[in-house]
């Protein structure tokens, strides 16, 4: 299981690169394999007897060993390879859910450590005003005029002068 941190700090690029380089190692095990089967060949052609025969024997066995490997590089790179587009989902995800805990008025560090941030200012014609500026005014003579309370302060102004 990974923790929220953890993800954030998790790399989809590293685990690509760790399955390439599983896959990587089928070149290097299919020469030695090749290198191996010559050997056996001149072994074969230049000695007799039942040293000679459990000595190929031998060579064939290793050879035949390094061919078991050659699927479990593919596998492992395909396994990777999955697991990093997964962790790529969960990142874009865990993102998303960071930016609308930041649009709802929480921040999330990236330990996970979490924070209420007072709304901003975002000017009248948003109708968000700083905590305690009360409400929106009623637009002119539209209903409520006539009790609304007057334009709300701009809090960027300074004392006294109202927005509009």
């Amino acid at each position: 299981m990974i923790g929220y941190a953890q993800l954030w700090a998790a790399s989809p690029g590293d685990w690509v690169a760790a399955g390439v380089a599983w896959r990587g190692l089928d070149a290097p095990i299919t020469r030695r394999r090749s290198g191996l089967a010559e050997r056996a060949a001149t072994l074969r052609t230049g000695w007799s007897g039942g040293a000679a025969t459990r000595a190929g024997s031998r060579l064939d066995g290793l050879r035949a060993q390094l061919g078991t490997i050659l699927p479990a590089l593919v596998e492992t790179d395909q396994v990777l390879a999955e697991f990093a587009g997964r962790l790529r989902v969960a990142k874009a995800r865990l993102a998303e859910a960071v930016a609308l805990a930041d649009r709802s008025g929480v921040a999330v560090d990236r330990r996970g450590g979490l924070r209420a941030v007072p709304p901003t200012w975002r000017g009248p014609e948003s109708g968000v005003l700083p905590a305690g500026m009360g409400a929106r005014p009623a637009p002119a003579g539209g209903a409520g005029a006539a009790h609304s309370p007057g334009p709300a302060p701009d809090p960027r102004a300074g004392p006294g002068v109202t927005g509009g």
